[in-house]
């Protein structure tokens, strides 16, 4: 018995100007290809709401989801959420959620009970989402959350967000999780204000800004002009790569964001870290603003020293602890804090006005002093500047082969060392 709104078994349909609320199933459920649901005029929106599944469901390929109201009244303020979820893309390619042309509507996808938008399947590829409030209201300002604002659980080649940010920019806020939550390889994230809200206020995902979870190559911000996306004012991390089996995640990036403050190099800190990397292989982290977070800018590290994960990771070109216009914004801990890792390479930093110490002096380097009693295994500080007294940048325990060369660290304890190598 199909217990849909609407059912779509035929390809190149328009959906338009309905209402599909308080289904026992789905709001719309997709099958087939080439169909556009909703428009970039106000009058093409569709409101899906209330149902005891899924807002909407697709399995067809390169359909359009365009201006839609998603979980929300018609107003865009209150929330009735879809019970399932807003979005759910199954065996679908090619699938455009918002559209970005000057002008056009933004679609509201908010008020759910599970994820925002959802990836379920390998064969969920080549998926673009743009110019939507991800579990913020129509207002831009308010919270009406989802449980995680984009869940790609299995699904590759997905580009979220775009360099053309004023149009193509999401805003992910408010959700009760993660904003973002990768669990697959090669996706790209640019461009977005994750936990930032229009007015530039803080909207917080109640879990971690981006959240990469065992899975490789994937993008966060890029080389580009508006790759860089703000990732700041969520509950945990502001980018969180980790490995939850025994496969590490491998070679991901990020690239060009501010983490922690705002477009304007306010404070809006992450409740924990900028950025961390737990068990992970080959993280390049290169060209941040890693500023105002409440615990520390980086932190490098492995759960079990006895592994020989989470090495190799490149630290370079970052500004941590202060902005672009080299005004301080502390972290509230250390800098950087490399923890049971080894091969990792910190290069050409800016790392300055970080808040605690986290050190005792007999185990401390500081500039004009001493080593404390260590044993040191091929590690090496060359070609740095490192200033005055006060908390440790870069904390460093129980490493291995760690290379901190032409880095500018300034005015507080250089480097700290704690524990022996392994």
């Amino acid at each position: 018995m199909y217990r849909w709104g609407l059912g779509l078994q035929a390809n190149s349909c328009t959906v338009q100007g309905c209402y599909f609320a308080d289904n026992v199933g789905d709001g719309i459920k997709v099958f087939s290809s080439s169909n556009l649901i909703g428009g970039v005029n106000s009058v093409d929106r569709n409101v899906c709401y209330s149902n005891a599944s899924q807002g909407i469901q697709l399995s067809g390929n390169g359909n359009m989801i365009l201006g839609n109201y998603i979980g929300t009244d018609p107003t865009g303020t209150q929330k009735f959420g879809n019970d399932a979820g807003g979005i759910q893309i199954e065996t679908s390619s090619g699938t455009t959620i918002g559209s970005s042309m000057p002008g056009a509507t933004r679609q509201i996808i908010s008020g759910n009970g599970g994820s925002g938008i959802r990836f379920s399947d390998p064969s969920a590829v080549g998926v673009i989402i743009q110019a939507n409030y991800i579990g913020i209201a129509g207002t831009g300002t308010n919270p009406l959350g989802n449980e995680v604002g984009i869940n790609i659980v299995q699904g590759q080649t997905a580009l979220i967000g775009g360099t053309n940010s004023g149009f193509e920019r999401n805003y992910i806020g408010g959700n009760t999780s993660d904003g973002i939550r990768i669990s697959d390889s090669n996706n790209e994230v640019k461009g977005n204000w994750i936990g930032i809200g229009l007015a530039v206020n803080a909207i917080l995902n109640g879990g971690h800004g981006i959240h990469i979870q065992t899975k490789d190559n994937n993008v966060i911000g890029g080389s580009e002009s508006g790759d860089g996306n703000i990732i700041s004012g969520n509950n945990g991390n502001g980018v969180f790569v980790r490995a939850l089996t025994s496969t590490t995640p491998t070679g991901n990036s990020i690239e060009n964001n501010l983490i922690g403050i705002d477009s304007g190099g306010n404070r809006v800190p992450n409740g924990s870290h900028g950025v961390e990397m737990l068990n992970a292989v080959s993280t390049a982290v290169r060209d941040n603003v890693i500023s105002g977070n409440v615990s520390n800018g980086i932190v490098i590290a492995r759960d079990n020293p006895s592994t020989t994960v989470n090495q190799n990771h490149i630290v370079n070109v970052n500004l941590i602890g202060i902005d672009r216009r080299g005004q301080i914004v502390s972290n509230g801990c250390n800098g950087i804090l490399i923890t049971n890792s080894a091969g990792n390479t910190i290069f050409g930093n800016s790392i300055s006005g970080n808040g605690k110490n986290g050190l005792p002096e007999s185990v401390s380097y500081r500039f004009g002093r001493r080593f404390g009693a260590q044993k040191l295994k091929t590690f090496s500080l060359r070609c740095s500047l490192l200033g005055g007294l006060g908390p440790a940048s870069i904390t460093l325990m129980n490493f291995l082969s760690v290379q901190v060369r032409f880095t500018l660290i300034w005015p507080f304890w250089g480097v700290g060392l704690l524990g022996q190598s392994p």
